[in-house]
């Protein structure tokens, strides 16, 4: 393997993590038929980044944002 020694490793997570800023980005700069394509893509990323991370579906980061987003938007202005 010659090129195995060239360049260290980069973690899965480093790596996803990137690919999510990508996406995220891309979104506010594609064309609509792109948009679907795109969001699902950053919904797979986004969720193996949770797995990698420990959360699960009940608990965890996601679920905390989550009720915080709900509890925003139920209370009175």
């Amino acid at each position: 393997m010659a090129g195995s020694r060239s360049k260290p490793q980069v973690s899965r997570v480093k790596l996803l993590e990137v690919a999510r800023d990508r996406l995220a980005r891309e979104i506010a700069d594609c064309e609509a038929r792109e948009l679907p394509a795109i969001v699902r893509e950053l919904r797979l990323v986004t969720a193996e980044l949770a797995v990698l991370a420990g959360d699960t579906e009940t608990g965890g980061t996601v679920d905390d944002l989550a009720a915080k987003r709900r509890s925003r938007r139920a209370a009175p202005d």
